[in-house]
């Protein structure tokens, strides 16, 4: 029982270092690939290749989904897990249906940005902060207040605990 409870703990707190971890590499100026839009697409008969070039915002989803969907698979087979005890199958079932309401409420909220005419955007939600990385040239003070109150809306944070970080392709 306890050791199951100590699995959901480590697994959390796993996604929330993997998640700090990206946030922090993109605020630092990462150095990521950026693709350059439709050049890279290339169709061949009834293939679509695409450039192995990719910009920072889908490496950034796809690293977000990616670790997710682990720590989610780890949590199903413990649900699934008819030794484990009821408790820790409720609380597994329970992380579970958090992630899935975070993971809807960033695609909320970086589609209420994108609606707003900004490039590209990804949002990293916990249980407690947000972070929201925007591709632009410069964000004006009106630009930053209109995001925070996205976020703010979307998920009730407070301004303190939503970080809005600009990310902009040209220098990187």
């Amino acid at each position: 029982m306890k050791k199951t409870r100590w699995i959901i703990v480590g697994l959390t707190a796993v996604l929330t270092v993997a998640v700090y971890i990206n946030w922090k590499y993109s605020s630092e100026g990462g150095d990521y690939p950026v693709a350059s839009g439709d050049d890279n697409l290339k169709v061949y008969g009834e293939a679509t290749y695409v450039s192995s070039e990719s910009s920072y915002f889908d490496n950034a989803r796809y690293s977000r989904s990616k670790n997710r969907s682990d720590a989610v698979a780890v949590l199903n087979e413990l649900i699934e897990n008819d030794d484990a005890d009821a408790s820790s199958r409720k609380l597994a079932a329970e992380t579970v249906a958090r992630y899935a309401q975070i993971t809807q409420d960033e695609a909320t909220v970086e589609n209420l940005i994108l609606s707003k005419g900004y490039e590209d955007c990804v949002v990293f939600l916990t249980e407690e902060t947000a972070s929201v990385v925007v591709e632009t040239l410069g964000l004006e003070p009106h630009e930053a207040a209109q995001i925070m109150d996205i976020v703010s809306s979307a998920t009730g944070f407070t301004a303190d605990v939503i970080k809005i970080i600009e990310f902009n392709s040209v220098q990187n």
